[in-house]
């Protein structure tokens, strides 16, 4: 399509993570995914930082890894 720009991104910071983990209410039922915010929580730096690498890694490589 004539006119549209594809949108930059960037990369993913660990503040962001680590930002985004502080705001996940406690006592929330498990998701989909079957992870309860207590689990995030417990070890913020390590799952931020783990969090962060993926992301970052599916952006730049433009692939999803398979289940």
């Amino acid at each position: 399509m004539d006119g549209i720009k594809e949108i930059e991104l960037g990369r993913w910071r660990l503040q962001e993570f680590k930002d985004a983990l502080k705001k996940t209410k406690p006592g929330k039922a498990d998701g989909v995914d079957e992870v309860c915010p207590e689990s995030l929580r417990t070890d913020m730096e390590d799952i931020a930082l783990r969090l962060t690498c993926c992301y970052n890694r599916l952006l730049e490589t433009e692939r999803w890894p398979k289940v």
